[in-house]
């Protein structure tokens, strides 16, 4: 297990990775949890109030980001989603409107998730990205 946490950390260039074993609304929970730790850190470390981060979602996002929301007391600007015009399915943001929105708001903590139960999401965290 270790030696396979080694090359996912090796692959995506990142310092350090985890595994996710229950489920994609845990993860979001405990991803959107640790960004409003990492938050109030930087802040007390300026020698400010501790806050909460406020995150950049997409209007159709998994429930449990909304969930993720109320569990950090923490506030959210939405990304319109568009629609597939033939089967009405939503599309999530247009990536236009994501670069716009990461650059219009960088004070945010952008989370972008799958909104169907599916195994694969695209999940930009605190300007890192992942696929799972």
């Amino acid at each position: 297990m270790l030696k396979s946490l080694e090359n996912v950390k090796l692959l995506f260039n990142s310092s350090k990775s985890w595994y996710l074993v229950n489920g994609c609304t845990s993860g979001n929970h405990i991803a959107m949890m640790t960004m409003m730790t990492l938050c109030r850190r930087k802040f007390k470390g300026l020698g400010k109030m501790p806050i909460t981060p406020r995150f950049l979602v997409a209007r159709d996002c998994h429930k449990s980001v909304f969930d993720g929301l109320r569990l950090t007391n923490s506030a959210a600007t939405l990304l319109p989603s568009g629609v597939q015009d033939e089967y009405k399915i939503s599309l999530g943001p247009n990536i236009e409107d994501i670069a716009s929105a990461l650059t219009d708001y960088d004070d945010h903590q952008p989370v972008f998730t799958n909104h169907k139960y599916c195994s694969h999401k695209l999940f930009i965290l605190g300007r890192y990205v992942a696929l799972f």
